[in-house]
């Protein structure tokens, strides 16, 4: 469900390990509930309906802030709530084949390696924002 990650760097003089230039502690856990069910509409169309819940924690605890410097400070957090519903169709167009079709949503909450890359948005963890999207299939099964 989490982990925690150390990630010191060091600089490279010339091939040689120099001094520390960051250390971190990096957080990240998940927490999902799915839940589906189907509805028969009519005798030969079922109604399929569900939807996944999840939370996301992300998080970065600068330990190589320079005194008394408080810009240098890299530590943030962000939460992230999410719902993806999912809605679909199944005909029994006979008794061995069926036409099915689905739409739901899709969302991935940021990496750690989002918050933590030089270069990128530098401690302000409220910016960064999880990937939503939706996704559709449609199909046929049977013989």
């Amino acid at each position: 469900m989490g982990t925690r990650q150390a990630d010191p760097n060091f600089a490279n003089v010339q091939g040689d390990r120099a001094g520390k230039s960051k250390d971190q502690i990096h957080t990240a856990a998940n927490a999902g509930i799915y839940g589906e069910n189907q509805l028969d509409a009519m005798e030969n169309c079922t109604m399929v309906v569900g939807g996944r819940g999840g939370y996301a924690h992300r998080g970065v605890r600068d330990r190589f802030q320079v005194a008394p410097d408080p810009i240098g400070n890299d530590s943030g957090t962000v939460d992230d709530f999410s719902f993806s519903p999912k809605l679909g169709l199944i005909w029994r167009a006979m008794p061995s084949i069926q036409v099915y079709g689905n739409a739901s949503g899709a969302y991935e909450p940021p990496l750690v390696l989002d918050l933590t890359v030089p270069g990128q948005i530098n401690g302000d963890f409220r910016r960064l924002k999880a990937q939503k999207s939706w996704q559709f299939e449609v199909g046929t099964r049977g013989w």
